[in-house]
């Protein structure tokens, strides 16, 4: 009987110890699965990024610039929690302290914001989550477009995220250099002074310059151009007025060594209209008639501009220029009086021009 009760007593003993054990089993493996989640939880959270995008953005730049950082966070395993900024004008320290906040608040490895300036200059902040490294970026430079301002957003979100994922210095070059704009086709108005070495007569002839040129995105260019001078008067045996009309045709490359400085070489060809009026004044000698003649010129020139703004340049034009088919305005001997022959003008076969003036550009 008391053996019968002892092998009772042994055997709800190990029943219970089994029940305690299995409780126990469920216990750990129920706060395991609890800790892989709450891991899981956290380790999503420290993919995180926040980016607070100006205040008062057009919707669809809002948009399209939400659309490009997150595709380029994504790309290295981030997440991004896009946000936008309040209105107002705030100084860095408080940018910095605010965007802190955002950080811990959505458990972000770090934030970017954008500060947006009035001039139309993006800058571009990216901080850790500590606030303990803060580097800035440009977005734009002169005449960027808004688009090219995003895509370096986005491509510089992508390379920080990267960086603070790796827990690596973000101070390194984030960005790819800003490149300035592609150049468009253009119509070039040009005015300026012009001045030859025309005769030994008259060693200088002043005037002025007014030209048009189409421009392509390659550099090359062709345009037409007119040099107005007053007409050049010789007083000799005999007086007269010589005025010129040069009228040329030009093409061209133009390269961009430095900014806002481009250089080029022209080819030209041109007809100028020389019209000769006699006059005298001995008493007795009526005026002669006028006579009309053209000669052809080549040239080969040399082009400086230095770009003012956007649509104004500074444009200095240097080019040797010969005539193909020279004369001169002489009297011819008289083989009665027995005179010589008398050259009054004897313009160069291979003169000199030189320009400067303004550009516009549209």
């Amino acid at each position: 009987m008391s053996r019968g009760l002892g092998l009772c007593a042994v055997m709800h003993l190990l029943v219970c110890g089994g029940l305690t054990g299995h409780v126990r089993a469920q216990e750990a493996a129920a706060a395991k699965t609890a800790a892989a989640g709450n891991g899981g939880a956290r380790a999503a959270e420290d993919r995180a990024v926040v980016f607070i995008a100006p205040a008062g953005l057009p919707s669809d730049l809002s948009s399209a610039l939400e659309e490009a950082v997150a595709a380029q966070v994504s790309l290295v395993g981030g997440e991004l929690v896009f946000l936008e900024a309040g209105e107002g004008d705030a100084g860095l320290e408080e940018r910095m302290t605010q965007a802190e906040a955002l950080a811990r608040e959505h458990h972000a490895v770090g934030a970017f914001w954008i500060d947006a300036r009035p001039s139309k200059r993006w800058f571009m902040y990216i901080m850790d989550s500590t606030g303990a490294h803060v580097v800035v970026r440009p977005l734009s430079a002169e005449n960027t477009s808004l688009d090219a301002a995003i895509e370096a957003a986005a491509v510089i979100a992508g390379s920080a995220t990267d960086a603070l994922l790796k827990r690596t210095p973000i101070e390194g070059d984030l960005a790819p250099k800003l490149q300035a704009p592609a150049p468009e086709e253009a119509l070039v108005l040009e005015l300026g002074y012009s001045g030859t070495a025309f005769a030994p007569r008259e060693p200088w002839v002043h005037g002025t310059w007014i030209g048009a040129a189409w421009r392509w995105p390659a550099g090359s260019y062709v345009g037409v151009s007119y040099v107005w001078s007053p007409p050049l008067r010789i007083v000799d045996e005999i007086n007269f007025e010589l005025a010129r009309y040069p009228i040329w045709l030009q093409g061209g490359v133009r390269i961009s060594p430095f900014r806002h400085f481009d250089v080029g070489g022209e080819l030209a060809l041109g007809i100028e209209v020389r019209t000769r009026t006699t006059t005298s004044e001995v008493p007795g000698l009526a005026a002669r008639a006028s006579s009309t003649r053209t000669t052809y010129l080549a040239s080969v020139r040399l082009v400086a501009e230095y770009r003012l703004t956007e649509w104004l340049a500074v444009v200095l034009r240097v080019s040797p220029e010969v005539a193909l088919n020279s004369f001169d305005y002489k009297k011819l001997p008289d083989p009665k009086s027995g005179k010589p022959e008398v050259t009054y003008l004897s313009p160069y076969l291979l003169r000199f021009t030189g320009q400067l003036g303004l550009a516009i550009i549209r």
